[in-house]
């Protein structure tokens, strides 16, 4: 057995996963307000995962599709059971919650 499944790995994975008007992964983007992870009561060695995200605006065209990639990507993690994902708009996402590289790529 690998190691155990941990918040970073949740987060690592969803950097596979970018907004596609942008081009940056939703991560950076600081589109990821929450990932809680606790153990499955149907599998012992498993997770039920949950994450908390918001998109760049409330009518985000690419919204449904990032939602989609954010779901398939932590259920292929090894190690998670389930996913639940709360979509929010509290607060809502602003440039500075970009990354300190992304805010330096973007020259901001």
């Amino acid at each position: 057995m690998g190691a155990p499944l941990a918040e970073d790995t949740i987060r690592d994975s969803l950097r596979e996963v970018i907004d596609p008007e942008i081009g940056i992964n939703i991560v950076d983007l600081g589109l990821i307000y929450e990932i809680e992870l606790a153990p499955a009561e149907a599998e012992p060695d498993a997770h039920d995962v949950s994450v908390t995200m918001t998109l760049t605006t409330p009518g985000c065209p690419a919204g449904p599709q990032i939602l989609q990639q954010v779901k398939q990507v932590v259920e292929g993690v090894p190690g998670v059971h389930s996913m639940e994902l709360d979509l929010t708009f509290s607060p809502l996402w602003n440039e500075e919650m970009l990354s300190e590289d992304v805010r330096w790529i973007l020259g901001r």
